[in-house]
């Protein structure tokens, strides 16, 4: 008889903790969530291999995670290197068209081409981007500066009238 008075005395007590305890797990304004608690500890006493596995799989991703982001910086350090050395390759490429170009116009009008003021004016553009990208790049020029000095010459004996209405071909 001793366990049913005890029994009927601790039925109202654990309703009422186990009512107050939901009431406060459920209004958001409370840190403290004691049903949640109490269920998270009834589980780990339940299950303990379980929440072991868990720590483990964390373990491990943690570790994956650190490699994978290991391995993309890499990744990314590389890319970044290629990417470099194909602008510098192209750079390189643009220039030397750059200067064969204004080079070929001399040689053609060395040869007698008689080439137009708009063509004229298509290469001292070439050679100003020319000048421009060696200037800004820390380099020297020493192979085309005959020829564009050749290309101006001809320029201005070929043109030195044409603003006035006379064409010396």
């Amino acid at each position: 008889m001793m366990i049913a008075e005890l029994q009927n005395l601790l039925e109202p007590v654990l309703w009422g903790i186990g009512g107050i305890g939901l009431l406060i797990d459920v209004i958001p304004q409370f840190n403290c969530k004691p049903i949640r608690w109490f269920f998270k500890q009834f589980g780990k006493l339940i299950n303990p291999d379980l929440y072991y596995r868990i720590d483990e799989i964390q373990k491990s991703v943690d570790e994956l995670q650190g490699t994978v982001i290991k391995e993309m910086q890499n990744s990314i350090d590389h890319l970044r290197k290629t990417i470099c050395r194909l602008n510098k390759k192209y750079d390189d490429k643009e220039t030397k068209s750059m200067r064969c170009e204004i080079m070929e116009f001399a040689d053609e009008l060395r040869v007698g081409v008689k080439p137009s003021k708009h063509m004229y004016e298509k290469k001292f553009k070439i050679h100003d981007e020319y000048m421009q990208y060696i200037a800004e790049n820390g380099l020297t020029n020493g192979l085309i500066n005959a020829d564009y000095a050749y290309i101006q010459k001809a320029y201005s004996k070929r043109f030195e009238n044409f603003d006035k209405g006379e064409h010396n071909d």
